[in-house]
């Protein structure tokens, strides 16, 4: 009836913000793979299926005496058998799944402990432009998930738990998965201890006081059981010890394992700031303020749970993402305080209570035209666009971010011997051309040693033709989009011992002045000053608008960069 919808309009609303919030939530998950990380998934995936487990740095011939421990081997065969399963499009439902199943799990969280549509879909509204920065298929994915489900489980044994043994057994299962996917399986000890630690701690304190043996609660009881039971199942795994180790190897190992771009500090000087960086900038603040107005009824698990987490993301960007997730956790309960006390503040006020209605309608409705128009931005891919991000709506894979038609004319001429390439571009080799050919370096089987020596070629500091006598190279393929490869670029093309045979709109492909390369050079050497098998007014292959934009963008980075 139409006394019923005017009464409960807010709930409709909220209602369809909710939606709103998923249906944002799923556009910002379906973008192309385009991350160095999924490639390498799959080459080690393979692998694993075809040769079983080893520590060996089979795919790089650049590194000496190199060991590696995946402790990410679970999801690198989860990558590759939906790869196998759907291809490109597979990754990418992997990828848009995973992200969905995260909010879904994060809302249905939400909303139990607030009883609040509209407060979950608020917070979910806004850690989602920061969550977005850790999207693609990486194995940090995965392990957003097992955080929420193990801070889920623990809570509900914390509560006042009546069917212990399915939460028990999820743990169960969430645990070996998370410690087999990626090395933040250390923070599931922090969340179950912290948990268990409060029972404890109150127990002790009230001893302390009234000098009473105290109760020691089930609870208590079923959270350490857990906790040591998750210790045990986080040991079990192909490496052994030494995977229990490596995140604090990698973590508290040489600052140089640590140059990459998402060990910076989300807020240190940029040339521009991401939306990510931006949001997170307002939202810790904000969840601080909230927490501190209900810091009587503050769970003191929950803080023992956000500080560390807090911390590594105030100083590394790669951290937001699950800082974003744990708030999303945490904040819709305390936003239920708020505003309960509102409510008996204005109790004896119907215009207050009456003005606070209007607002939370106003609120949903903001929800959703935002939420709808970021959506269309995305699917155009002006959202991307204007936060700098190489990312495309769809499914498949983004051609602009990997060296595809490179390697396929690396397949197609034969070209032989071993070649130098970029950091970037190295798991896609190792993926596309291994076991016929290694690659140099990637961003995961290399020690100190390699990657110090691939830095000074890379900066100049070694001459790249020693590099080359050593390792007796064939060719140089290289990512130009990466500004790191571009002085490299500059000498090779002024080197009449190097000849570019091929160039695209991310990649270019220098090949050695031989005896047994010169038929290939006089056929397919490439004169960019004369448009000597370059065409200065057609990109080299048909592509999307927006690839196309991005294309001209690259190719003018790399004209300037060899003085055309």
């Amino acid at each position: 009836s139409f006394q019923n919808i005017k009464q409960q309009w807010p709930i409709y609303l909220a209602t369809i913000a909710a939606v709103a919030v998923l249906l944002l939530v799923a556009a910002f998950a379906a973008f192309k793979i385009n991350d160095p990380d999924t490639v390498h998934y799959l080459a080690n995936g393979r692998q694993i299926i075809q040769h079983g487990f080893s520590t060996a740095c089979v795919f790089s011939f650049g590194s000496e005496s190199c060991s590696i421990v995946y402790n990410e081997w679970l999801f690198h065969i989860i990558s590759y058998g939906a790869y196998n399963l759907g291809g490109w499009a597979g990754l990418g439902l992997l990828q848009a799944g995973l992200v969905i199943g995260l909010y879904a799990l994060l809302f249905i969280h939400g909303f139990k402990r607030s009883k609040s549509i509209l407060l979950t879909s608020l917070v979910l509204f806004t850690t989602v432009f920061v969550t977005m920065e850790r999207f693609m298929l990486r194995a940090d994915l995965l392990a957003m998930v097992c955080f929420v489900v193990v801070f889920w489980c623990s809570q509900y044994l914390s509560d006042a738990p009546h069917r212990v043994w399915p939460v028990v057994g999820l743990l169960a299962l969430t645990r070996p998965l998370w410690a087999n996917s990626h090395g933040s399986f250390v923070f599931g000890w922090i969340i179950i201890g912290a948990f268990a630690a409060i029972p404890v701690f109150n127990l002790l304190w009230n001893k302390a006081r009234s000098k009473q043996t105290g109760k020691f609660e089930l609870k208590s009881f079923w959270l350490i059981a857990v906790g040591a039971l998750a210790l045990l199942i986080s040991a079990i795994n192909p490496y052994g010890i030494q995977a229990l180790l490596w995140p604090f190897r990698f973590y508290f190992g040489p600052e140089a394992f640590h140059s990459q771009l998402e060990f910076a500090s989300p807020f240190a000087p940029s040339d521009f700031v991401r939306m990510a960086s931006n949001t997170y900038f307002y939202l810790v603040p904000a969840a601080i303020t909230i927490l501190l107005a209900q810091f009587k009824k503050v769970n003191l698990a929950h803080l023992l749970i956000l500080v560390p987490i807090i911390y590594l993301s105030l100083s590394h960007v790669r951290y937001i993402a699950l800082g974003a997730v744990a708030l999303s956790l945490i904040l819709p309960e305390y936003l239920a305080y708020t505003q309960q006390w509102l409510m008996q503040q204005w109790a004896n006020k119907p215009k207050l209570k009456a003005t606070y209605t209007l607002a939370t309608g106003l609120l949903a409705l903001l929800i959703i035209i935002f939420s709808m128009t970021t959506a269309r931005a995305l699917v155009t891919d002006k959202f991307y666009l204007s936060d700098q991000r190489s990312r495309q709506f769809g499914f498949g894979l983004s051609r602009l971010s990997y060296p595809v038609s490179a390697v396929e004319f690396i397949k197609t001429n034969n070209i032989a011997g071993r070649g130098f390439n970029d950091y970037g571009s190295g798991t896609y080799v190792n993926w596309a051309l291994y076991p016929d050919k290694q690659s140099f370096i990637d961003g995961h089987t290399y020690t100190l040693d390699s990657l110090n020596y691939y830095n000074a070629v890379i900066s100049g500091i070694i001459p790249y033709n020693d590099m080359a006598n050593k390792f007796q190279l064939n060719y140089f393929l290289l990512n130009y989009v990466n500004p790191g490869s571009l002085g490299l670029i500059n000498k090779l093309y002024n080197d009449p011992a190097w000849v570019p045979v091929y160039f695209d709109e991310n990649s270019v492909i220098f090949l050695a002045a031989t005896k047994d390369n010169l038929p290939m050079i006089q056929s397919l050497g490439i004169d960019f000053a004369n448009d000597n098998n370059f065409d200065s007014t057609k990109l080299t292959t048909e592509y999307t608008p927006r690839e196309s934009a991005e294309g001209w963008a690259n190719r003018g980075t790399f004209l300037s960069a060899i003085g055309l």
